[in-house]
């Protein structure tokens, strides 16, 4: 249950070379590509960003992705695990922090817990490259701390010990297939 525009997004910078683009998430694409990507996405749900006969420019392509998740109607942690997930930053130790963690994301509504695992997974690739992107761990989470509206100590705990907290490697998640995101938003009943 991952919205298309993010899978579509994050599939077309990763295939783009998006993660040693110097300044990823922190240059701004054209406003007028992003809007017409935006409207694209919301009158077709779904475009495959790759086949598409346009060139896209990765900053308007990661710009896109950036005002999706800023304009989500609630917080990725839920209003309900929210103050939970804020109080993991009073914990004294990593490893406390780490494990408390590790038990509130299993908690997450699937398509939230789906969407953070996903992210962070690519963000983790970003910050890979940092030698040649200039995106550190405290880059990505100035960029995109705010925008989830996660707490930034929380935030570097998820891009910092992914495999601890989400009990696989970053490079190992796989995404559902696409085939999934080719479904109409809304529930229409088949016509027989």
């Amino acid at each position: 249950p991952l919205p298309a525009v993010v899978y579509r997004c994050i599939q077309y910078l990763d295939a783009r070379g998006a993660v040693i683009e110097e300044g990823i998430f922190r240059l701004s694409g054209s406003n007028l590509v992003i809007k017409q990507l935006k409207e694209r996405f919301d009158n077709e749900g779904d475009i495959n960003l790759l086949e598409d006969e346009q060139y896209h420019d990765i900053h308007a392509v990661a710009s896109m992705l950036k005002a999706y998740l800023r304009e989500l109607p609630t917080s990725i942690l839920t209003r309900d695990l929210h103050l939970q997930f804020v109080a993991v930053t009073e914990m004294n130790s990593q490893a406390e922090k780490i494990a408390a963690l590790s038990e509130l994301v299993p908690r997450l509504p699937q398509a939230n817990a789906t969407l953070l695992k996903y992210l962070i997974a690519f963000l983790i690739k970003v910050i890979n490259n940092a030698d040649q992107n200039k995106m550190t761990v405290r880059n990505v989470g100035i960029v995109f701390s705010p925008t989830l509206t996660i707490p930034a100590p929380i935030f570097a705990l998820f891009l910092q010990n992914y495999e601890a907290i989400f009990g696989i490697a970053p490079e190992e998640y796989e995404l559902p297939s696409p085939m999934s995101f080719e479904e109409p938003r809304e529930m229409v009943p088949p016509v027989d």
